[in-house]
């Protein structure tokens, strides 16, 4: 599990699933911070890094933490266990979604 501070001030929980509920394999969720703590919707908001993993097989892999570049883009490196029942290692690099896609974060437009 990671937990990223993102420039936009959002939290980045990134975590393996591993063998309850497949697809297997990394999930990220988009989060805030509170008074009391930490707050994700894991029920609606989960982003599917990697689903590689095919279904029947346990082991949903692993992975690495998340880094953020100069240029807002994230990498999020991982593991999976291929259909030959080896090992693989994958990097990506990808875009959070706009704090709007979640429906909250909406600024009030102070003019």
């Amino acid at each position: 599990m990671s937990l990223l501070r993102l420039r936009d001030q959002r939290l980045l929980l990134t975590f393996t699933v591993r063998d309850l509920h497949p697809p297997l394999g990394v999930r990220a969720l988009l989060g805030t911070e509170t008074d009391d703590g930490f707050e994700f919707d894991f029920a609606h908001d989960r982003l599917m890094l990697d689903t590689r993993t095919p279904i029947g097989k346990y082991q949903g892999g692993g992975f690495g933490p998340t880094v953020q570049l100069d240029d807002g883009t994230l990498v999020t490196s991982y593991s999976y266990r291929g259909d030959d029942d080896k090992t693989h290692l994958e990097v990506i690099r990808w875009k959070a979604p706009s704090t709007n896609a979640f429906g909250g974060g909406q600024k009030e437009n102070s003019e």
